[in-house]
């Protein structure tokens, strides 16, 4: 794996990887939803709101990121063609 793939976004495969990154950006979501209905209400939304949405972006990026990921992916394997 090239050393500049490692830091690349990418959809995990392995199961834990996967559960981090989507349950992130679930959560970034729920979040996003949150703050609208909040405006909407006209209620005031915490002003640490950045410091909630932190956990669900660093789950995102230790399931995404080769780097951080907690279970290593394994190597992508390119389909070989058969030629006749």
């Amino acid at each position: 794996m090239n050393r500049d793939n490692l830091w690349q976004l990418r959809r995990p495969k392995r199961w834990f990887n996967a559960l981090l990154f989507y349950s992130g950006w679930s959560s970034l979501f729920c979040h996003l939803c949150l703050m609208l209905f909040c405006l909407y209400q006209e209620i005031s939304y915490p002003l640490n709101w950045w410091f909630v949405a932190l956990a669900p972006a660093l789950s995102i990026l230790w399931g995404g990121v080769g780097a951080l990921q907690l279970q290593t992916e394994l190597p992508e394997r390119h389909s070989a063609r058969l030629l006749c």
